[in-house]
This record gives C-alpha cells, structure tokens and sequence, in this order.
C-alpha cells in the first residue's frame, strides 16, 4: 500500500516510539516497520507521523558515527588548505569577479540622479520617463534620454543591465 493511504494503527505508533526511544534514525526504522508490518513506509512518512506524535525531528548523532568523522576530516582538510595559502579555484574566481562587477554597478545606480521631478504633462519627448513616487504623486525622472531608450542612462542600467551591449 503506497504510504499517503496509510492508516496509523495504534500498535504502528507504539513500535514507532519504541524503536525511536532506542535511537534509531528514521530510515532505519522505516525500513524495519515495512517488514514487520508488511507495508511500504517512507522514511518521510514516518518523519510526518512523528512530528504529529510531538516527537524529537533528529536524534542526536551517536558516538563515532561515520558523518561526524567525514565532517570532521573536512575540517581538517580545510584549515590545512588554508594554511598552506592555496589559491582559490577558477570558479571561486570567477564567481569573486563577477560579484565585484555587481557591486560596481549597485554603486553606480546609487549615484544621485540629475533628473527634475517632472509631472506628467511637464515631460518633454527628451525627457526621461522613470516614475518616482507612489499614486496619485508621481513624478519622472525628466532628465535627458539615453539613445534608444525611454530613460536616461542610469535607468536604463536598472531596468536592462545589458543595455549598450553590442550583441
């Protein structure tokens, strides 16, 4: 029977506890409680009836567990890594790279604006058309338009960060 018909019986829930009361993760008992109970249960299915029992989500690692010696060689690994002043790989570069081109560019759209606060009817057909302000205030930016664009240069970055591109 696929586990989101599955019935909980009362016995189900107590063999439930039990075997979490010894420690077992929840795949383990999963897989226990489908052989004795003749069922197909899900890791996850027994998660869920556990959070609904008010049971602990995760049992504590138990002493020597495998995960936490691989985690801890890790560790070890890293710092040794770090020590011997190892360079960062061409990805990590890269990705360095190109989060420093986007700060440069948030600076750049964080430069105070030349425009005049234009209504709507005080816009010119040079004028740019960015909208300031919430309704029934609004204004536009009213500076001058970049080529081939409705805003002036700095909107036109915002609303296109490709814009002036050659492609």
């Amino acid at each position: 029977m696929p586990a989101n018909n599955l019935a909980w019986t009362p016995p189900m829930e107590e063999r439930l506890l039990q075997l979490l009361d010894k420690g077992l993760s929840y795949l383990d008992v999963a897989k226990i409680m489908s052989r004795e109970f003749t069922i197909r249960l899900s890791k996850n299915a027994c998660i869920g009836k556990g959070r609904r029992m008010q049971v602990a989500l995760r049992m504590p690692a138990r002493k020597g567990s495998a995960c936490r010696k691989r985690n801890a060689r890790k560790n070890r690994e890293g710092r040794s890594r770090q020590q011997s002043g190892r360079r960062n790989s061409p990805r990590k570069r890269r990705v360095e790279r190109k989060n420093q081109q986007h700060r440069q560019s948030l600076k750049h759209r964080a430069q105070p604006n030349k425009g005049r606060d234009l209504t709507l009817l005080q816009l010119l057909p040079t004028s740019c058309r960015w909208p300031n302000g919430n309704s029934p205030n609004v204004t536009f930016c009213g500076a001058d338009k970049a080529d081939g664009s409705s805003y002036c240069l700095k909107h036109a970055l915002i609303a296109s960060p490709g814009f002036g591109r050659e492609r």
